[in-house]
């Protein structure tokens, strides 16, 4: 979560600042019924998607391709791989999101968005795929 600077000032004899970090409230979306935070932490989203309540999210400890589970919480672009993948500048302006350098769940799904598998954007000609890599 975005946390943000508030600045207060206080009158009195002298001026007094006050710097005040706050976390603004997560904005709650219903995920098939349940409210849950709209960017949400990976874990948080496999604290549900465990393959027990619902559909497990899988965490892929092998080589990533497009037709294996996509890896999560591993660093991007890859160490040693960097050639491979788009900039992270490039792919936060086309609306995927790094969860603290990592790929994380919210990388390719936005709750906010209802069609299938919530995905940020289409992914017909693996075009949600080929955001972030290089072929």
């Amino acid at each position: 979560m975005r946390r943000s600077l508030s600045v207060i000032l206080a009158t009195g004899i002298g001026v007094t600042v006050a710097l005040i970090w706050s976390y603004p409230r997560a904005e709650l979306v219903d995920h098939h019924g349940i409210k849950v935070e709209a960017d949400s932490s990976t874990t948080n989203c496999l604290s549900c998607h465990d393959g027990l309540l619902e559909q497990r999210g899988v965490i892929c400890t092998t080589e990533c391709n497009f037709r294996t589970p996509h890896r999560v919480l591993m660093h991007y672009p890859p160490f040693g791989k960097e050639d491979k993948f788009m900039p992270t500048q490039v792919i936060a302006e086309k609306g995927i999101f790094l969860e603290n350098g990592n790929v994380g769940c919210t990388s390719c799904h936005n709750l906010r968005n209802g069609g299938k598998a919530h995905l940020v954007m289409s992914n017909g000609e693996s075009i949600l795929c080929r955001t972030c890599h290089i072929k």
